[in-house]
This record gives structure tokens, sequence and C-alpha cells, in this order.
């Protein structure tokens, strides 16, 4: 048996795996774990061979360098992790693979209860269960208000720090949908993805860049975002929003489908990641 990097003609023989999983993205959708823009150097992931080189395991990793809490950190985002049944038995020593970089802040975003298990095992922490809906009230500042929207990501660029143009730059191929608001004080990015969940649609939010400005004022432009893209309601982490209220909104706290999780250096144990950039999430839409 061999653990080797993973590379973008390996994809087919690896999309019969993720086939597999409960997530059901489509074959395009799956296809973007290869094509995405990743740091110069750094893998797709990991692939489990057998003795006939057959490509038996999988593990994907999403690698990002980011400023957090004034800090340059170098992050991995564990992706999808998945081994034929016949050899299960090798499963953490492709894990093993994607964790060696010890210097390195490691998240998986949409662990399953079973992969939760193994990772708590592995020092990783859980950051988050709980998401929280929440829909728009119709009212006075809905049709009446000098807060100005914009959702063209060229025209948004003009408008934010050099920061956060990074974070579009690199999720250029992510697809992410972006809403910029602002008035003459100051201003917030958002960014997200519409996504269906039980079949229902809804704008699931990723990044925020201003917590206090969003839960002021971003009710005020809510319907009419919802509206342009077809959904029924907002969805964003918990921890997202660390207490943050939205005004005018009705809100419901729920149980995600998938836990988050992350196990940070030693010298890095109260780091704290409070948006879903830069992970399957983003890219595949979950």
């Amino acid at each position: 048996m061999q653990v080797k990097e993973a590379k973008a003609q390996d994809f087919e023989a690896i999309y019969q795996l993720l086939k597999t999983l409960d997530k059901k993205p489509k074959r395009s959708k799956w296809l973007q774990l290869f094509s995405y823009k990743k740091p110069t150097n750094k893998t797709y992931g990991f692939i489990l061979l057998n003795d006939n080189e057959q490509i038996v395991g999988f593990v994907g990793t999403i690698h990002s360098q980011r400023t957090l809490q004034n800090q340059q950190i170098k992050l991995c985002n564990i992706t999808s992790w998945v081994v034929q049944d016949a050899y299960r038995n090798q499963s953490l020593r492709l894990l093993y693979k994607a964790l060696a970089d010890k210097s390195c802040v490691y998240s998986n975003l949409s662990a399953s209860k079973t992969v939760q298990l193994i990772l708590e095992q592995l020092k990783f922490k859980l950051i988050e269960q709980y998401g929280i809906i929440f829909v728009p009230i119709f009212s006075f500042w809905t049709f009446k208000t000098s807060l100005k929207l914009k959702t063209d990501l060229n025209i948004i660029k003009d408008f934010i720090d050099t920061q956060e143009l990074q974070i579009l730059e690199d999720h250029q191929d992510h697809h992410l949908l972006g809403f910029h608001i602002a008035n003459a004080q100051d201003q917030c990015l958002i960014l997200a993805k519409k996504v269906k969940k039980k079949s229902l649609p809804f704008i699931h939010i990723y990044y925020i860049s201003k917590l206090d400005f969003f839960g002021k004022y971003f009710s005020h432009k809510a319907n009419r975002i919802l509206w342009q893209h077809k959904a029924i309601a907002f969805l964003v982490d918990e921890r997202i929003l660390q207490g943050q209220t939205i005004s005018n909104t009705i809100t419901k706290k729920v149980k995600l489908p998938a836990t988050r999780l992350m196990k940070s250096p030693k010298d890095l144990q109260n780091l704290q990641l409070n948006d879903n950039l830069y992970s399957e999430l983003t890219l595949l839409g979950l």
C-alpha cells in the first residue's frame, strides 16, 4: 500500500470513491476540488494505492495562508475522506499524511458523526454544530433607506480593502455571491452561496466583514437579496455571528447536518475561526 499526492489526472478514479459519500454534489462540483486556484506547491489531497496501483482511498485538502488575529497563519481544510471498505484499516495512514505539518491550523467543516469521533481522538476540537436561519421582516426601512447594496463582484472590488480583495481573488473559482452594503459612515462585505437544504433554497453566508454593521443594517436589503436569488431564507453558522443579533428578522437556531472542527498548534490554541472561507463548504456549496 502506498500514499501519494493526488493529481488532477486522478480525478476520474477518485470520483468513483466520492460518489459513495452521503454528500451528493454533481460531478462538476466534485471536479472543483481539483481545479480551484491553490497555493504554489500545495496538493489537492492524498490518494491511497493498493498493490495493483489502483486508487482505493482519498482525502482532500484545501490550503491557504491568511491574516487572522494579526498573524500570518497557514491553514488546511480537510475535505472529503473516503476509503473502500476492504482497505478501511489503512484510513488513518491516509489521514496522518494530510495532517503532517505541525505548524498548520487544520479544519474539517463538514464532518459526519463518525469522522468527528475520530478527529476528536486526534485533538481536534468542536467549534460549531448549530446554525441560525433568519428571514427579514418587512418594515419602513425596507423601502426608506440610504443604504447602498452592490452585488457585482467586479464593482465591489473598488470598495473593499486589500485583505478582502485577496479573499475575493482566492475564491474566484468558488463562484461565491457577494453583497456589499454601505452608508455614509461604514460598510460591510458578505460572502455567500445559494444552496439547497432539504430541497429548499437558502442563501448560506460564509463570511461577514463587520458584524455590528451587518446586524444593524443587513435586514434593510435582505428581502431584495432573497427575491433576486429566489431563496426562502438565510443560513449562517452561529459562531460566525459571535453573539451579534440581526435587527428586524425572525431567527431560528437549528442543528447543522455536519459539525465543524479545528486543530491548532500549541502556540495558536486561542485562535478563532469565525468564517467558513477557503473550505469545501464554499467550493462545493455545502
